[in-house]
């Protein structure tokens, strides 16, 4: 039931559409995250869901950890209606992933009133220099973000301009200039 419950009250898909239009340069026609519910209700779902839980009862002990619920479920993409897990390439993986980043910044700036910080851990690595240019232009109407990276080429000299920039050396953080 938690699970069902737990549909944003925003409409995420067509949020995430734009960013990913923006990111993807028009190489697929739509992006849609999809909840599996195979289409039953709270109180259809309910006696499955009690039996998995009690049939990895003794799983979960010895793991020491949860090994069902909706904290589990895996979110997945569409575009033009197949799985980017299986059929995506990693660039249009990971542009799924940011396009549903940047529309959640979106969302909660809607909702709250105040941007919150977008954390980006070595994005760009794994982008093609088409994407990386387009998602730093996206970054600019992103109020706070944080990105880390190994590889400063990565990022424009305009970008970087912009940009605070800081280095990790000897367990400290350092300002670093553009």
């Amino acid at each position: 039931q938690l699970a069902l419950q737990y549909l944003p009250s925003f409409n995420l898909g067509n949020m995430s559409d734009a960013d990913y239009a923006r990111l993807k340069e028009n190489r697929l026609d739509r992006i849609e995250p999809v909840h599996d519910n195979n289409g039953l209700t709270a109180e259809q779902l309910q006696p499955h869901f009690m039996a998995k839980l009690a049939s990895r009862r003794g799983r979960e002990i010895a793991a020491g950890n949860t090994l069902y619920g909706p904290h589990r479920d895996d979110l997945r993409f569409l575009a033009n209606g197949r799985d980017l897990r299986t059929y995506g390439s990693r660039g249009q993986q990971r542009t799924a992933a940011l396009s549903l980043k940047l529309a959640e910044v979106q969302a909660m700036t809607v909702a709250t009133g105040s941007a919150p910080l977008l954390l980006l851990d070595d994005v760009m690595s794994e982008l093609d220099a088409v994407r990386r240019s387009t998602l730093l232009t996206a970054l600019e109407g992103v109020p706070q973000a944080l990105l880390t990276t190994t590889d400063w080429d990565d990022f424009t000299p305009e970008f970087r301009a912009r940009a605070q920039l800081f280095t990790v050396a000897k367990g400290a953080i350092l300002p670093l200039s553009a």
